[in-house]
């Protein structure tokens, strides 16, 4: 291994020589997945290894060795199998790729919200959506291009936790999941929300803070509202947040309900609540 990654930091070096490299390894057949398993795992390989040289190779060097590559693996139903491809996403990440990543980022994002869970595990998703908003982030060049991306995003999460599922997503069949705790699609949902928060402007962190808790309510299961909120309270205590995203985080949760919100709901946010002794409404006082 050590080797390995020696030789790669080496041929970043030479990004003409990297770019002659991963162009003699990749697949023969561009543009569709090989039939065969072996031709499949060196697509794998190809992409595993490329992802070390995406801030090394020209914009165009990226889109056409490794997003070519990449793009007939995300698909909305594929083989959950193969599911190991959707890491070639991180190709839109790079600084340099702002122009190809605004041309292929919708997609992804449409693809990947459409995958989940008939395609990709929770953790899957909710990597894949962290990695997407983080690309879409105030002062990433996509944000100049498609400043409402993150937004739209969320609004789409949002959307579908009425009709989301609680009922718990069966554990993909890897030693990897057993520690994690079965959550359901509606738990995952709000999960991707939550964790995403740190990445909005602060213009509208407190709207979507509000949003987050209030839905933390339509959560039946107790466990799994109790995983959400203490997500939710890693989130604001656990120091993701920037500075200035922290003073919105403290002054929402203590002086505008966001602490009765997730941790009791509506219930302690009655808008007809009085203090002792006070006159009723109706009162002709």
């Amino acid at each position: 291994m050590f080797v390995n990654y020696t030789a790669i930091d080496i041929l970043n070096q030479f990004p003409a020589q990297a770019e002659s490299f991963l162009a003699s390894i990749r697949s023969a057949e561009v543009g569709k997945i090989p039939a065969h398993p072996l031709d499949r795992l060196n697509d794998l390989f190809f992409l595993n290894i490329s992802e070390h040289f995406t801030l090394t190779l020209r914009p165009e060097a990226n889109r056409d060795l490794l997003i070519s590559n990449a793009l007939p693996y995300i698909t909305a139903h594929g083989n959950r199998r193969l599911n190991e491809i959707y890491e070639a996403a991180h190709i839109f990440a790079a600084p340099q790729n702002g122009a190809i990543s605004s041309q292929y980022i919708p997609f992804y994002a449409d693809t990947l919200l459409e995958s989940f869970p008939s395609s990709l595990t929770p953790r899957q998703f909710k990597l894949a959506v962290k990695s997407l908003m983080q690309v879409a982030a105030p002062r990433a060049s996509v944000a100049a291009s498609l400043p409402q991306l993150q937004e739209i995003v969320l609004d789409v999460l949002r959307s579908r936790l009425p009709y989301a599922q609680e009922t718990p997503l069966p554990l993909p069949n890897s030693s990897l999941a057993e520690s994690d705790p079965t959550l359901s699609e509606k738990c995952v949902l709000l999960l991707a929300i939550i964790d995403n928060l740190s990445f909005l402007p602060v213009q509208i962190l407190e709207e979507w803070l509000t949003v987050a808790a209030e839905s933390l309510q339509s959560l039946k299961d107790m466990t799994q509202r109790s995983e959400c909120q203490k997500r939710f309270w890693e989130l604001l205590s656990g120091g993701e947040m920037d500075l200035e995203r922290a003073a919105v985080c403290v002054a929402w949760w203590t002086n505008c309900g966001g602490r009765e919100l997730v941790l009791y709901g509506d219930e302690l946010l009655d808008p007809h609540s009085q203090m002792s002794g006070a006159l009723q409404i109706e009162s002709k006082m």
